[in-house]
């Protein structure tokens, strides 16, 4: 993923890791403040301890293990939950050092096979890699370092991941850690679009298609587009001057995700179903069908057309 603005959401997202953050109070700081509680209240405390022990261990052993529901979506099969223990053990410079290794393994791709090997399993992952690799190089910077990783809070175990390449090229991905194993989300690195940005007026799409882009507030009607019955935006993206003015319906789910309260007048990255409208007069003019995700990065265990 080029450096860009980001809301998340990568976005943008890859938009939305500054809020929401969980914190535990660690073992040692309790520890060594109940060093200070006086010892008649040690006491009534610690028989409370030991009956609370007890009742556990009858639980564990009189509970039955459940079975387990089907039904599970692509990714919660190619890609088994974490362990809570597996993330909590790792400390943050191992799983700096884990995920530097893992980026400069990209590099040795030298194939689209491969590359699918190695990165996080999404629907139909090899027919976007060979659609998207038939116009781009398959090429990945050597990694120098790793500078941070920040948790975003709406997904477990998946890290907006800051490095900087041998030249000194600043980029920024999102890694999914599945147990000890690491996995670019390619998708938003890439910012990928089912039609390639800069062909969408080529192709002309009367279908709609998955497309990737930092989405701003407009006030640009025209054709047949008013402001009484549609909201206007501007979609663009920062590795190229291809624009378009995109239209949502009023009071539709997808024009209360596209001005979430708070932050309407901000560009934010997001996962966009579009299509040129049947009488399309313009070919800067697109509708907005859906919004995937509110960022580059889709969580297909929840979005609407998860398969």
């Amino acid at each position: 993923m080029r450096t860009k603005p980001v809301a998340i959401s990568a976005a943008d997202s890859v938009k939305k890791v500054d809020e929401e953050w969980e914190e535990d109070v660690p073992i040692e700081y309790l520890a060594e403040h109940s060093r200070g509680l006086p010892w008649h209240m040690l006491i009534p405390a610690g028989l409370v301890g030991v009956i609370l022990f007890s009742v556990l261990v009858s639980l564990l052993f009189q509970t039955k293990e459940q079975p387990v529901s089907g039904g599970t979506s692509l990714v919660e099969a190619s890609a088994p939950v974490v362990e809570e223990e597996v993330l909590s053990e790792m400390s943050d410079e191992e799983r700096q050092a884990r995920v530097k290794t893992y980026l400069n393994e990209l590099v040795q791709s030298s194939s689209i096979a491969e590359l699918e090997s190695i990165v996080r399993p999404v629907p139909d992952l090899r027919e976007k890699l060979e659609n998207y690799y038939e116009s781009h190089e398959l090429n990945f910077k050597e990694v120098e370092s790793v500078n941070q990783l920040l948790p975003v809070t709406s997904m477990e175990g998946v890290y907006l991941c800051s490095s900087v390449s041998e030249d000194g090229w600043h980029g920024l991905s999102v890694i999914f850690q599945r147990g000890n194993q690491f996995l670019l989300d390619w998708e938003s690195f890439v910012a990928y679009c089912d039609v390639d940005w800069d062909k969408i007026k080529e192709v002309f799409p009367k279908e709609p298609i998955t497309v990737r882009a930092v989405r701003s507030r407009s006030e640009y009607y025209n054709h047949g587009f008013d402001s009484e019955t549609y909201q206007s935006f501007e979609l663009m993206r920062n590795d190229s001057d291809t624009r378009f003015y995109a239209y949502v319906r009023r009071g539709s789910v997808a024009y209360s995700r596209l001005l979430p309260v708070g932050v309407s007048e901000i560009g934010i990255e997001m996962t966009l179903r579009v299509r040129y409208p049947e009488d399309a007069v313009g070919k800067n003019q697109l509708l907005i069908e859906e919004v995937v995700s509110d960022s580059w990065v889709v969580d297909y265990k929840k979005e609407s057309y998860e398969n």
